[in-house]
């Protein structure tokens, strides 16, 4: 019974995407931080930032091989 639980669970997190996933994660955790450790919302809010900047950096890298392979594809074909 469990086994098939947790592959409901499972497969509805495949569904939902990752994005969501680190959501709710980090929403479980800021939540925390304000009923039983105040220092974990800092490093919540220290991690956030450090996920969004490498995010950031991974979209303008491959926006940046994209537009070379467009320049290339132009010179080229």
């Amino acid at each position: 019974m469990d086994f098939i639980f947790f592959r409901k669970i499972s497969r509805r997190a495949e569904n939902d995407g990752i994005f969501s996933e680190a959501l709710l994660g980090n929403g479980l955790c800021i939540a925390y931080s304000f009923v039983a450790a105040p220092q974990v919302i800092s490093a919540s809010l220290i991690l956030t930032l450090v996920a969004g900047l490498l995010l950031i950096g991974n979209l303008m890298f491959m926006l940046n091989r994209s537009q070379a392979i467009e320049r290339w594809r132009m010179k080229h074909l």
